[in-house]
């Protein structure tokens, strides 16, 4: 009687199959990472963008409220009118209100109460404009 060896013999086309599979899935994961990349990359521009935007209005703003105070101190209410601030006397101080834009859709928009002691209190809010 004959009696044959049944063996198993995984030829080179496999392996070379599965190296290419293998090889595939890298480029996949190095597309993927490169475009996740690219995406944080421009959020962190814009965030940075919208950051630099609010503390420039802000930074007006400021110069504004400044400006205010002293011509209120000097008795000067036109001249507050002329920073485009809205001056209103209420029975516990001076209520300032103005808006300094952002950008096309925000406005940084005030509105601070000079106590008659000259503390000021201030409310801050952003706003978007539709």
């Amino acid at each position: 009687m004959n009696q044959r060896k049944i063996s198993i013999n995984i030829g080179i086309g496999t392996t070379s199959l599965l190296a290419v599979f293998v090889i595939l899935c890298i480029v996949a994961f190095a597309i993927l990472t490169f475009s996740t990349a690219e995406n944080d990359k421009a959020l962190a521009e814009k965030t940075a963008n919208a950051t630099t935007e609010y503390y420039v209005a802000q930074s007006v703003a400021e110069e504004n409220l400044a400006q205010a105070v002293n011509y209120i101190a000097l008795g000067d209410a036109a001249k507050v009118k002329n920073l485009g601030i809205i001056r209103e006397s209420v029975n516990n101080g001076i209520l300032l209100k103005w808006s300094t834009p952002v950008n096309p859709k925000k406005n940084l928009l005030y509105e601070v109460l000079v106590k008659p002691n000259g503390k000021i209190v201030r409310n801050t809010h952003t706003v978007m404009e539709l």
